[in-house]
């Protein structure tokens, strides 16, 4: 379908991952609409539909599958807010799959994770990536196979914003008719940086944490799995769908590839770093424990757990303590990662819930529900040739503390 016959069409179709819908719009934001969401465009009849509605004073409403959406959205607006919709969608669309708020790019077949927190510089160095020639796939929301740990997703247009305006200026949707930009943000569709594919899949072959730091010369440093697991799902929306399994996930994925994290300052140096990452070799076999609790009946009363003071659990030696049956616990290379079910079920990044300090994680690692107090102080003493007062005055003081918090219960 060419330009001209999308712009008069009565509708286009978006295909965004597996939600494909049919899209009626008013005939004066036609090529607003294509001109940003150009890379979602399809042939073919949709199974969904959807719809932008004038309404007073010159803004819109937007429907799908029989619910509104929004309204009282403003012209430059309608391109964003149906991305958003169409991201909605596939959360809904793929209940089996874990989504990651992530961007992903690839470049001769290998698939690169970019993750980082607002500001990081996520979306910038995607960008760049892509107006290099990589493949693009998102860089909003990935979703990864359970089973083949394939990330899939759709070339959502990218967003610019801030200082990013200045590093991509030859590519402002006003100058360009590429696009939709606000004073705040421009929607460029990738195609329009790029001369890459755009992908509907990939493989992973690494996992990058970006921070752009003014003052830092460009540097690749090794992130620890655990680390990784943590940074990841801390923007998942999908905690509360997935739960703890959500953390073996993450942990197939963060132990089979590289993690680093990518410091850059100059925007010349970021791209080419991102090949030097895919020449990384793989980490040797990294082994995990998951132990998941048990009680997972919707609607019970979970623990609510804080950083308030609490008073420690008195322990004995003679007492064998397990996890509580709401926690769960991934263990990688002596450090661990909880997950406890709350009325929320958040994963939490609290010290307290998240990741622990190193000589708790080791300990917490240790209770399994058969081995008394005193067997596990005497199994480190004899690994560690520490005083054994000293770790019989640590095992309780630290047990003491996770009782108190119900993290650890007497059997």
């Amino acid at each position: 379908m060419t330009t001209s016959e999308v712009i008069k069409a009565d509708r286009m179709t978006l295909a965004a991952s597996g939600y494909v819908t049919s899209l009626e719009l008013p005939y004066e934001l036609r090529h607003r609409v294509w001109s940003t969401l150009r890379d979602l465009v399809v042939d073919g009849d949709a199974p969904f539909w959807s719809r932008v509605e004038r309404e007073r004073g010159g803004m819109y409403r937007i429907v799908a599958d029989d619910r509104v959406y929004s309204e009282e959205v403003s012209p430059e607006r309608v391109p964003d807010t149906i991305v958003w919709m169409l991201l909605l969608a596939q959360l809904d669309g793929e209940p089996d799959r874990l989504h990651l708020h992530s961007a992903a790019v690839a470049h001769g077949g290998a698939g690169i994770l970019i993750a980082g927190t607002s500001g990081s510089g996520k979306s910038t160095l995607t960008t760049a990536a892509v107006r290099a020639g990589f493949d693009y796939l998102t860089d909003e929301l990935v979703a990864i196979d359970p089973v083949s740990l394939r990330a899939t997703g759709f070339s959502k247009p990218l967003s610019l914003v801030g200082h990013s305006h200045e590093l991509f200026a030859e590519f402002d949707p006003r100058q360009t008719g590429h696009g939709q930009a606000t004073d705040s943000e421009w929607q460029v569709p990738a195609s329009s940086i790029g001369a890459g594919r755009m992908l509907a899949e990939m493989p992973i072959s690494a996992v990058v944490f970006v921070r752009h730091d003014h003052d830092a010369e460009v540097a690749i440093e090794p992130v620890h799995p655990i680390t990784a697991v943590r940074r990841l799902l801390h923007g998942s929306p999908d905690i509360a769908r997935f739960g703890p399994a959500a953390l073996e996930v993450c942990a197939r994925v963060c132990t089979a590839v590289p993690c680093v994290e990518l410091t850059y300052s100059r925007l010349a140096d970021a791209e080419p770093a991102l090949h030097d990452v895919l020449g990384l070799a793989a980490p040797s076999a990294v082994e995990f424990e998951f132990i998941c609790g048990t009680e997972q009946t919707p609607g019970a009363q979970w623990l609510v757990l804080d950083d308030e003071a609490i008073t420690p659990e008195p322990i004995t030696d003679d007492m064998v303590l397990k996890l509580h049956d709401a926690v769960s616990l991934l263990v990688i290379g002596g450090r661990s990662l909880g997950h406890v079910i709350q009325p929320d079920q958040r994963l939490e990044p609290g010290n307290h819930l998240a990741e622990f300090a190193e000589f708790a994680t080791a300990w917490l690692g240790l209770v399994d529900g058969e081995s008394t107090v005193g067997e596990l102080i005497a199994a480190v003493h004899a690994e560690t040739g520490s005083d054994r007062s000293r770790v019989r005055a640590v095992a309780h003081q630290l047990f003491g503390d996770l009782a108190g918090r119900h993290l650890v219960q007497p059997v």
